[in-house]
């Protein structure tokens, strides 16, 4: 079973969405200084946590014109995330898969 890593002083995670068995959280890492999100994740209970860019990239996604800003939810299944972001500058929502 993979576990959190520590985190860098001054950081802590907070927790956005959960799939329904547990396996895959959504959330962002959030420095303790500004309170503001700094790097969104996913954790998977066989892979680890990995930000939620690299996630999203490794399913295939095009992601030069995106900033995945945070997660606001995650499917049943663990297979989709929505949240917000930027694309090209403009702010706008997501809806991504992730890897198997």
């Amino acid at each position: 079973e993979t576990g959190f890593e520590d985190l860098a002083p001054g950081e802590y995670a907070a927790v956005r969405a959960m799939s329904a068995d547990g396996n895959v959280i959504a959330g962002a890492v959030i420095d303790t200084d500004t309170g503001e999100p700094s790097t969104p994740f996913v954790w998977h209970r066989e892979l680890g946590k990995v930000t939620l860019t690299d996630a999203v990239a490794s399913a295939g996604a095009d992601l030069s014109a995106w900033t995945l800003d945070d997660v606001r939810a995650i499917s049943r299944d663990g297979r989709v995330v929505v949240g917000n972001g930027t694309c090209n500058g403009v702010r706008a929502l997501y809806r991504a898969q992730l890897p198997r």
